[in-house]
């Protein structure tokens, strides 16, 4: 169902637009977008968002660099961060889509998808996702050794900035890496996201080494 409503809002100011919806059956979602009227930056002109209604998150993990060693695979940790709750009956409902078959028709039963260092898409891939994003859908992407400048180029808009280069900070098995290589300096504990972490003592997080990035160009 399509609601539209408009208001004017001036500089410094706040503005309510009132929708009355029945809501969605069996805890769905509800996605919308909010839209300015075009204007000298259009990067800010459309504002996706998404209402839970606490239902399950469908999320398509598509591993891009699968490895027999299970330590070293894409979606080692991922998994079991989205089983949560006793038995695994969180809110999350992990769903494995192969690269292959990552289409329009995948997409549609799913809330999210994650997209773990993947490389090149094809044309047809990029679209799907591409509507799948400005539907409200939610897409996280974890960069890898896939994921090259030249393979980037392939996603069209997906990437919030393209990749201009890999940077090598340090080279693992270097005995001078634990001085060269980058982490975590500190974090926003305040922040919903982070507050799972508060009260632990020992944040791994902090301990976690980056021998590679990606820098974006931020142009």
């Amino acid at each position: 169902r399509t609601l539209v409503g408009t208001e004017t809002v001036g500089a410094d100011a706040e503005g309510t637009v009132v929708f009355v919806t029945p809501l969605p059956l069996g805890g769905e979602l509800l996605r919308g977008v909010a839209r300015l009227a075009p204007d000298v930056l259009p990067a800010d002109d459309a504002y996706w968002f998404t209402v839970d209604f606490g239902g399950q998150v469908r999320v398509g993990l598509v591993n891009g660099a699968p490895n027999a060693v299970a330590w070293q695979d894409e979606l080692f940790f991922l998994k079991p961060a989205l089983t949560t709750g006793e038995g695994g009956g969180g809110r999350f409902h992990a769903v494995d889509v192969p690269l292959a078959t990552l289409d329009s028709g995948s997409l549609q039963a799913l809330d999210a998808v994650v997209l773990a260092n993947v490389g090149a898409l094809t044309p047809s891939q990029r679209v799907a996702l591409t509507e799948f994003v400005e539907a409200g859908g939610g897409l996280l992407v974890t960069a890898g050794d896939q994921l090259t400048p030249e393979v980037a180029t392939s996603w069209g808009t997906l990437l919030p900035f393209p990749i201009r280069a890999i940077k090598t900070a340090a080279r693992e098995g270097d005995p001078a890496a634990a001085l060269t290589a980058l982490g975590v300096a500190t974090a926003d504990f305040e922040h919903p996201v982070m507050q799972v972490f508060e009260q632990v003592e020992d944040v791994s997080l902090f301990k976690a080494l980056v021998y590679r990035y990606a820098l974006l160009d931020a142009v």
